[in-house]
């Protein structure tokens, strides 16, 4: 099985759909109930989502709906759906009082707001939602939005399950090798420091970020097993909305950021304030699991 969300796939048809099931995806997206139907009984394991069926034929078919309304009725399993450009604003303890079982976020397959999305997930999680992250997303997308934990994630058709699982350790890697994954002269201006005046206006803020990972061999990588950078990046962007007293703080917080991906052992995370003194202060840590 993959590890992380669970890949969501659109099948309209079987040849789509033994496509899925040979790539290890077990959520799958029909456009209409009697496509369902069409398709055959659902396997053990498997999610079937359904975008357009009244709450008789989920309940026959044994699927999830996408529901735009404003309720649902007791025991229908629905999932609420939105536009990713209304993620800011939605109302999940309202959601989970009207009947919902989750949120589907219809993204179309544009850049993913990574921010936005894991603010979602975090006002979901407390009232028991699935969160699904529409899509289709291409491979890189899917590494950055599996750091988010939703439950499952849009993907192409042609998404590769194997492609989402790390592969043992490179068989000529010196014992305890490890690769190294960084980013680095990444400035971002974003507001930090105890002072009064510093926390009406943004400064400079320089980040470096080196990530330790199992050594691997990269001749024939695969997006599960890359440590990718973006993720560096998006927790930063998830950051740099907040206001810290201190950049040893958001140093701590950037770490731990970084050391939920499952692929990262141990991270060394650098912030320094550009605008503070002549000079360049900030704080170097090293944190690992």
């Amino acid at each position: 099985m993959i590890e992380g969300p669970r890949p969501l796939v659109r099948v309209g048809d079987s040849a789509a759909l033994a496509h899925a099931r040979e790539s290890g995806v077990a959520a799958l997206l029909a456009p209409d109930a009697a496509t369902a139907r069409a398709l055959g009984p659902v396997a053990p394991g498997e999610t079937l989502v359904i975008e357009r069926a009244t709450f008789a034929e989920l309940a026959a078919l044994g699927a999830v709906g996408l529901v735009e309304g404003e309720a649902a009725p007791p025991g229908a399993r629905t999932w609420r759906r939105i536009a990713a450009a209304r993620s800011a604003a939605f109302d999940a303890p309202g959601a989970a009082r009207a009947g919902f079982a989750g949120v589907y976020v219809e993204t179309d397959g544009a850049s993913p707001d990574v921010p936005a999305l894991a603010e979602l997930v975090a006002a979901a999680r407390p009232h028991g939602l699935s969160v699904a992250f529409g899509g289709p997303f291409e491979a890189p997308d899917w590494v950055r939005l599996a750091a988010l934990a939703p439950d499952f994630v849009g993907v192409t058709p042609d998404f590769d399950g194997a492609a989402a699982r790390p592969r043992d350790p490179h068989p000529h890697a010196p014992a305890g090798a490890m690769d190294r994954v960084f980013l680095r002269e990444h400035v971002r201006a974003m507001r930090v420091g105890a002072y009064a005046r510093e926390r009406g206006a943004p400064q400079r803020v320089r980040f470096a970020v080196e990530a330790l990972t199992q050594a691997r061999d990269h001749r024939d990588a695969r997006m599960g097993e890359i440590a990718s950078y973006s993720l560096f990046v998006d927790a930063i962007e998830r950051l740099a909305a907040r206001h810290f007293d201190f950049v040893e703080t958001l140093a701590e917080e950037l770490a731990a950021e970084v050391l939920k991906s499952r692929l990262v052992a141990s991270v060394t995370v650098r912030v320094e304030k550009l605008d503070v003194h002549e000079g360049v202060v900030g704080v170097e840590i090293v944190r690992a699991l």
